[in-house]
């Protein structure tokens, strides 16, 4: 498997294995994930996805961005330690629990639980 580097715009990115790292204030419309993207850009990601295996992160950078959907799956990891990422909407678990999936998103945070 092979990494991705990117500091431009994306319209879809489908990362199955190996490593990912996007830069300075590129944007994201689909962002599938399956290996691990480093998310060190400052721009928008309209929609995620963190699958099984998968590891999205955003501790690189501590400069603010946003998410507007994310949905992680078992057996996913997804990494806001610094508490950097607005999350537009809640994060979405698909088919799976909160013990499930590795959330690292900081101290100090209200989950809101819902059915989807």
């Amino acid at each position: 498997a092979g990494g991705l580097q990117s500091k431009s715009n994306i319209t879809t990115l489908t990362q199955r294995g190996g490593g990912g790292l996007i830069q300075g204030s590129a944007t994201i419309g689909t962002l599938d994930v399956a290996g691990d993207v480093t998310y060190s850009s400052t721009g928008t990601i309209t929609q995620g996805y963190v699958r099984s295996n998968g590891s999205l992160n955003f501790d690189r950078n501590t400069q603010a961005r946003t998410v507007t959907n994310i949905t992680a799956f078992a057996g996913s990891v997804l990494s806001d330690r610094n508490r950097t990422v607005t999350w537009t909407n809640p994060i979405v678990l698909s088919g799976c629990g909160i013990s499930d999936v590795e959330l690292e998103l900081g101290t100090n945070i209200t989950i809101d639980i819902a059915t989807v």
